[in-house]
């Protein structure tokens, strides 16, 4: 499990930053599923998976981004906008690995699928930070605002986070918040009016992989 980490200096202590490295004393976690696997949370916040078990090519899916936020909020992490994290993901076994995506973790840049025998390298950059919630509200076909909300419902999320529901088309996330009015700005304008309507609102990680090891 990652630690935000803090540098001593002098009597001080601070939050470590840019030009500041820290010692690691990483140890691979392992998944020894036979077959296709959900991989955990905690598998991927170790910072580098021993992939064994399967005996043909296999499928592994991430978990989802809100087991991710959540995880880091249990420990205590204080996730922040921007903060990212590795992955070492070593494919021990003479198979290909084919990547498939939790809900919330969206595809960035480089191949995201493991070669047999391959070790890649991810990055997970966290493109929102609060936990998966429901919020019943509003919405006025071509029209991307939503209403009804309260103030302390709005307090729930945040900009970056993605959202589904009825009338709401696939890939839109939440660009603006708006407590005073009660209202929730969407990157695309619903196609439906309806109230009292339940929107699934859920935390974003874009997942990008920066190439591979020598085998």
């Amino acid at each position: 499990m990652f630690a935000r980490a803090r540098v001593g200096g002098g009597s001080l202590m601070e939050a470590a930053g840019p030009g500041q490295p820290i010692l690691s004393q990483m140890v691979p976690t392992t998944n020894v599923t036979a077959g296709s696997a959900t991989l955990t949370a905690n598998q991927l916040l170790s910072g580098y998976l021993q992939r064994s078990g399967p005996g043909a090519g296999y499928t592994d899916t991430w978990p989802t981004a809100d087991g991710l936020i959540s995880a880091m909020l249990a420990a205590g992490l204080g996730p922040q906008v921007g903060d990212q994290f590795p992955l070492i993901y070593q494919n021990t076994v003479a198979f290909a690995m084919t990547f498939a995506a939790g809900t919330g973790i969206i595809a960035g840049v480089g191949t995201l699928n493991v070669a047999a025998s391959v070790t890649r390298i991810y990055y997970h950059t966290l493109l929102s930070t609060k936990p998966q919630t429901i919020l019943v509200g509003n919405e006025v076909n071509t029209d991307a605002t939503l209403n009804g909300f309260t103030a302390a419902q709005l307090a729930t999320i945040m900009p970056g986070m993605g959202i589904t529901g009825t009338g709401v088309p696939a890939l839109t996330t939440i660009i603006g918040v708006s407590p005073d009015a009660g209202t929730i700005e969407m990157s695309a304008n619903a196609t439906a009016t309806n109230n009292l309507i339940a929107f699934t609102i859920f935390p974003r990680i874009r997942l990008d992989s920066i190439g591979t090891l020598a085998a």
